[in-house]
Formats: structure tokens, sequence, C-alpha cells
């Protein structure tokens, strides 16, 4: 009547209604190693002392209760228990106790022991990636946050030797130019070792084999290791089996991140991405900070032109009005910058030249340069400043937030241009006033000429003639003048100089 619990995978203890052991299964003879005609018969309790009991680890939590449970037949149901098999192996296991009912079972207790390794297993393995992609994203975060490079890689290294559960981790920093590393971070070797040139490049070490191969290098056992040769820093610890990847540069690689442990140990993919994804983030947050500190440097040299520059440099932010100017503010509009800090430029732009300036800021708007915009701006001692600008807008996650702006003083330009246009305006009012003067002055002198050929008088007459030719010589040099002065003026106007 038992038969048909020996299909099950489950190993099944039958207890009778008498409290003694009824049938034991196929399989929980195979897994604990106890024969169901030794124990059929057997008094509960003796079968927990004799039969369970040696297999139930010390310090289990589980096993009181699963003892009481047999005990007084209490029901359970799927309590997780580890417990050792014949086998010398500890499982976990999925233990169940209920009565039975129905003919010809009704008042026996059916007891199972389902194994579960595989699934607790898979349950631990699904918490432990759990926990790695959550301090992959702590780490990441403490990277956003700014830390510098030593305090990133000091938390890489903790975070992979807590994580992977191994004793050793630490960055190592390639030197082309040595073909050699030097020690970065650790955990677990000694601290006097930071900063030192410690191990090889090629094959002479397991971090040179890495970058050799371009990709993770996994070791199960340094010490039959044939790629490369253990570097004197891994073979002083007693290490055995270890995991490095490539710190990636921007051009070159950084250096690489390695995970060891002296008990041999067979690292999956899952380990791999596990560290490959902390050395990325190193990667990134090593490029960044280099990045920030080219672009500080890059700042300080443009502030060190700006302030040396003979233009006015600024910028102003639609929000918070001029944030930099440079010092040749003051020479150009009287204004030292702390007087300028936070305000608006269009407050400091003369009532004549608000249309253009407000064109310019209408481009601005629509993220388009601004070249030659000529502005007149107020000074501080109440008189206007002419102000050549070239502008361009300052963008934000795509929108225009700002302006910056070079502004070249083109005052006395234009002081020189309006002069220049009150010689051309003369030289015209001269053409003018040559031509009229000519024929003012010939047709008299005909009327005179004429009179005097009338003169009985020669004498009288020839000195009238002498003084027409003189007067006459007079004019010809105003037509000659007259002629300069329109070739002046062409060429003015040939030559924009108007």
């Amino acid at each position: 009547m038992y038969r048909c619990f020996d299909e099950l995978d489950d190993a099944v203890v039958i207890l009778d209604r008498d409290n003694t052991v009824a049938w034991l299964n196929r399989s929980f003879q195979e897994t604990f190693g106890v024969e169901d005609e030794a124990a059929r018969g057997m008094e509960t309790g003796a079968f927990i002392t004799r039969c369970l009991a040696p297999f139930i680890p010390e310090g289990e939590r589980a096993g009181p209760m699963l003892v009481d449970a047999l005990r007084s037949r209490q029901e359970v149901a799927d309590a997780a228990c580890r417990m050792g098999t014949a086998a010398g192996e500890v499982r976990w296991f999925s233990f169940s106790c209920r009565p039975m009912a129905g003919a010809p079972y009704a008042g026996m207790t059916l007891v199972r022991f389902r194994d579960i390794t595989a699934r607790r297993h898979a349950e631990d393995l699904t918490a432990v990636r759990a926990a790695q992609q959550a301090a992959i994203a702590d780490l990441g975060q403490f990277a956003l946050a700014g830390a510098g490079p030593q305090e990133l890689m000091d938390a890489a290294v903790r975070m992979v030797a807590g994580h992977l559960e191994v004793e050793y981790a630490k960055v190592l920093r390639y030197l082309p130019g040595e073909d050699a590393f030097v020690l970065e971070a650790a955990v677990g070797f000694s601290s006097a070792l930071l900063g030192t040139a410690c191990a090889e490049g090629g094959t002479d070490s397991q971090a040179g084999y890495t970058l050799l191969s371009h990709e993770p290098v996994i070791v199960e056992d340094l010490r039959t290791e044939t790629r490369f040769t253990g570097p004197a820093l891994l073979r002083d610890e007693g290490i055995a089996s270890g995991i490095s990847v490539i710190i990636q540069g921007e051009k070159t690689p950084y250096g690489v991140l390695g995970a060891h442990t002296r008990t041999r140990r067979r690292f999956t993919r899952d380990d791999i991405n596990f560290v490959q994804a902390a050395a990325n983030i190193l990667a990134q947050g090593i490029e960044r900070r280099a990045a920030e500190e080219a672009l500080l440097a890059s700042e300080e040299k443009f502030r060190e032109i700006a302030q040396r520059s003979f233009d006015m440099i600024y910028t102003c932010y639609h929000d918070d009005g001029i944030t930099y100017i440079s010092p040749a503010v003051t020479r150009i509009l009287g204004y030292t910058p702390e007087e300028l800090t936070g305000h608006k430029c269009r407050d400091y732009v003369s009532p004549l030249s608000l249309a253009a300036w407000e064109e310019g800021q209408r481009k601005i708007a629509r993220g388009e340069p601004v070249e030659g915009l000529e502005v007149e701006f107020r000074r501080k001692d109440g008189t206007t400043a002419f102000v050549e600008l070239n502008e361009s807008a300052i963008l934000e996650h795509g929108k225009v937030v700002g302006v910056q702006a070079v502004g070249r003083d083109i005052t006395e330009r234009r002081q020189h241009e309006l002069l220049r246009q009150q010689a051309f305006y003369q030289i015209e009012r001269n053409i003018e006033q040559f031509a009229v003067l000519g024929d003012h002055i010939r047709q008299p002198l005909q009327v005179t000429l004429g009179r005097a050929e009338l003169l009985e008088d020669e004498v009288t007459a020839g000195v009238i003639r002498e003084q027409v030719e003189r007067i006459n010589d007079y004019i010809r040099q105003l037509d000659r003048g007259w002629v300069e002065s329109r070739k002046v003026r062409n060429f003015l106007r040939r030559h924009d100089l108007k």
C-alpha cells in the first residue's frame, strides 16, 4: 500500500497510528542511508534520535522545530532546514508534516523532506547578484558625487573584496614607459606596498597578461598556471585563485582591477561582470576627474588671458546677470568688475542703441552668433563709449541661458569716422562753391573786358585787359582746385571713407 511513495523524488516517512514508523520510501533510504526494514516499527522518538538527529547540523535553527513537529505530530508546511546526507553533503530541505486522510491512511502522518538545495542556491545567488548590483549603483553614485580617484579606488577594492568574499583586491596602475604596475589601492596586501612598483608587465604577471589579452583573466590555481608567471605580490600571500579586468582609459588602459583568494575557487561569468562593472566606474571616475582638471586649467588659462586682454570679455546669464567681466571694463566704461557683477548688460546700453541691442539678443535667443554689433554704452562719468560686440550663446541642456561676449572699444574709431564724414561734407561744399564762384566772376569780367575794348584810351584799355587776365588766371586756379576736389571726392567714394 506504500509502494506509490517510492515513485517520489522526495524523502518520505509515514508514521503509523501508534506513533511508530510505518514506512520509509526509496528516496529517504538513499538520501539518509537508513533501511526501511531497520526503521519500520521503531518508536518515533527513537527514530528521531537514531536516524534523523545525526543529520541535523549543530546550530541549525530549524532543527528543534523539526524534532518537536515529529514528536507531537504537529502540522508543518514547507519549513526550510539544512540536513546532512548519507553522501556527506549538507543540503537544504523543505520539511512538511501533515496528517493523512482517507482509507487506508486515516490517522497516519506523512513526513516529507524535499531537496531544495538548487532552489536555495539560486535564491542565494540572486540575492548576491542583487547586492552586487546595489553596490555597483552605490559606487557609481559615489563617483558622481565628486569622489577623488584615490577615494574611488579605495571604495572599489573594499566593495569587490566584500561582495566576492575574497581576502584580496587591488588596483594596479600601468606605467607604459617602464612596463610595470604600481599598487594604487588594496585590500589584504601590506599598506607599505602602496605607491610602489610591484608587478612587471607582459607575461611576467597576471595584470600584464590581462592587458595583453584585452579581456578578463580568471585563474583557478596560480601554482599550475602556464599562461604567465605569478608575480611575487601574489605568490608571497599564498594566493591560489583570482580574477582581473582592465580599467580602460580614454586612449590607453589605466591599469587593472583584481580580486584574489587563498582558496581554490572557480569564478563565474557573473563574477567577471561584477568586477568589470566596478572597473568601468573607476575608469569613468578617473577620466572625469582628469577632464575636470583639464577644464579647470583651461578656465584658469582663459581667465588669465581675459584678465590681461585689451578687450572687454564678459559672461551674462538670464537669471544671474553678469557673472564675470574682465578688468578692461574699467578702462572702457569706468566701472570696476565688482560694480557690474550681478547687473544686466541692458541697463548700461544707451537709448540710441537699444533697438540694435535687442535685435542682437533675439539672434542669441535663437542660438545664432552675433558679430560686429556696435553698441553705445553709458560710462560711469556720464559720457558714452562705442563698443563693438561679438557674442555667442551659452547653452545648458540645449537651452540658451546666457551670452558670452567680447567687446572692443571703438569710440576713437567712431570719432575718426565722424571727422572723415565732416571733411567729406566740407569737400562737397567746396566743390559747389568753386563752381558757383567761377561762374559769378567770369560774367562780370566779360562785361568789363567788352567795355575796355570800346575805350579810346589805349593805355587804360591795356591796363584793364591786364587785370582781367590776372583775374582769369585766378579763376583757372579755382577750376584746377575744383577738379582736384572732385578727384578727392571720387577717391573717398571708391574707398568708402565717407
